[in-house]
């Protein structure tokens, strides 16, 4: 049964379906229901709740900033759990020339409409590389909010989401999935070290599977340097998947376009090949 925090922002304890693929069991790790509605389907909330409540203890009255990119929910999982915790959130979102009307308005995407229904103050930036419209945001908050302004994608925001999926999978996981293998879907690679992380201990092979191309001896190092200890693993990154890419493939469960459907897909095409009992961890969005 999933437990959620006492600021009904998140849940633990996500379930683990069983899917038939070829008359093979697949073990789901339905971690992209773990955000209370009207939360997204993204379990790094749990990591931004955790960040949050350390903010918090620092400074309750704490103004936040989160940045989104084109496809991103960060900021609407942030207006809610702001929401929750008692916090002012400000979502900046980029805005791309094809988005633009006649009136020079746009029109908002799912991600920040909710956020702004949820109560964050959203900041239209003109798309371009993370880290510029990043220091965009950085001048806007300068020149309009005058209290401190946390920004929650910090690089200790990596501690708080590999811990909160540590903790999941660490204690959250029944005794018989704990071997096997797993098929864990990475982009930079935090979640799928925090799972690990929580699993060091246990005779489990695990398939990090790159949803966008990338230098996968620069992945390896990161992650282990996270982990300390080599556990048993391989990189896939067959595809070469640009960050912007989507795929359309039928799934039993949803699955983000952008992440984990990619490595479903993969795991479908590769299933007889994998170590029973064969587990997925579905992040979400």
């Amino acid at each position: 049964m999933m437990i959620a925090d006492s600021y009904n922002v998140v849940f633990y304890n996500t379930p683990f379906e069983e899917y038939k693929i070829n008359g093979k069991s697949v073990f789901v790790k339905r971690d992209d229901i773990s955000v209370v509605p009207p939360g997204p389907p993204l379990s790094k909330i749990r990591g931004v709740l955790s960040k949050l409540h350390a903010i918090k203890r620092v400074n309750r009255h704490a103004v936040v900033l989160v940045q989104d990119d084109g496809h991103s929910v960060m900021g609407w999982g942030t207006a809610h759990a702001c929401k929750n915790l008692g916090l002012k959130c400000y979502n900046a979102y980029p805005v791309y020339m094809r988005e633009i009307e006649n009136d020079f308005s746009h029109k908002l995407r799912t991600a920040q409409s909710n956020a702004k229904e949820l109560g964050a103050v959203l900041i239209p930036i003109p798309a371009g590389r993370f880290i510029i419209m990043l220091s965009k945001a950085k001048e806007y908050m300068d020149r309009f909010e005058p209290r401190t302004c946390y920004f929650v994608q910090d690089k200790d925001l990596d501690w708080y989401l590999m811990h909160a999926n540590s903790i999941e999978a660490g204690l959250h996981t029944p005794s018989e999935l704990r071997c096997g293998t797993w098929i864990l879907p990475a982009s930079k690679g935090t979640s799928a070290t925090g799972v690990i992380q929580g699993l060091i201990n246990y005779s489990i092979h695990y398939v990090v599977y790159s949803t966008h191309s990338r230098n996968l001896d620069r992945l390896f190092k990161w992650m282990l340097d996270r982990i300390k200890k080599e556990p048993d693993w391989e990189f896939v990154d067959e595809q070469k998947y640009a960050y912007v890419d989507s795929v359309e493939h039928p799934c039993p469960f949803p699955a983000s376009e952008f992440y984990d459907l990619k490595a479903w897909k993969w795991l479908e095409s590769n299933i007889k090949q994998l170590k029973e009992p064969v587990i997925f961890w579905n992040i979400g969005a």
